[in-house]
């Protein structure tokens, strides 16, 4: 397999990570504003550590976003590519 394969963690890590940068803010600065470890945000961003439900409410308001801009990522496409469903 010459690929990685994508999984939901990556995806989501990714629009976090472009979340995070197109606001202007550190891994700090997005931790303090959520209340959640800098390092566990890093792992997030890195698709290492799955976000809980809990943790995704606290990123949306950190950013100001309801929870389905948070996961704009997560067409109907993506979803069925995630599920094995093609």
């Amino acid at each position: 397999m010459s690929r990685a394969r994508r999984t939901a963690e990556i995806i989501f890590g990714e629009h976090l990570r472009a979340l995070r940068v197109s606001a202007g803010l550190s891994q700090e600065a997005l931790a303090e504003k959520s209340g959640l470890h800098r390092n566990y945000i890093g792992h997030i961003e890195r698709g290492e550590k799955t976000a809980s439900l809990d943790v995704l409410v606290r990123l949306s308001a950190a950013f100001e976003l309801s929870l389905p801009e948070l996961l704009e990522g997560f067409d109907s496409r993506t979803v069925r590519m995630l599920s094995g469903n093609r």
